[in-house]
């Protein structure tokens, strides 16, 4: 068995939708429109695609997987000695095509709340109250010096 995308474009899922249809077969003989990989005429619009397996997302850490395939938990791939290349895995459940992994627990469950887990991006209002930054500081435009210390304010000439 393996996994296909025939790219003919009546078989895409709308007008606006993703271009292609995903399948599953021993053969690669598109289901909707019959286009056979094997025939060279038609072997252009059937691609042969990867199993990808879901790596659920770390709770603690944004943007990295816990390790493990949702389809085997108890299996990390991740360990030291283990040819990471050899694995395809992804946190974004759209992307996942292996069926055991779309059965498991890991893959059914709700995802934590990846905003909450964001790091902010340019949030300027976390910073250091005004009342704490010196006065001669507080209507001057600022710059960042390297120093022996390393990074620090002073103002602009």
């Amino acid at each position: 068995m393996g996994f296909f995308r025939c790219m003919n474009q009546f078989c895409a899922s709308g007008p606006h939708g993703k271009l292609g249809h995903d399948f599953e077969g021993a053969v690669p003989v598109c289901p909707k429109c019959a286009s056979d990989a094997r025939l060279p005429r038609y072997a252009h619009l059937i691609q042969q695609l990867e199993t990808i397996h879901y790596d659920p997302p770390d709770p603690k850490v944004f943007g990295m997987g816990q390790g493990i395939l949702a389809c085997r938990p108890d299996f990390h791939w991740t360990e030291p000695g283990r040819d990471r290349r050899a694995y395809h895995v992804s946190g974004v459940k759209e992307a996942v095509n292996c069926p055991v992994c779309k059965a498991s627990p890991l893959f059914l469950a709700d995802e934590p709340d990846r905003e909450a887990t964001k790091p902010p991006v340019g949030d300027l209002t976390n910073g250091p109250p005004l009342e704490s930054i010196p006065e001669q500081f507080r209507d001057v435009e600022l710059r960042v010096q390297q120093t022996r210390e390393g990074p620090a304010l002073v103002k602009a000439s």
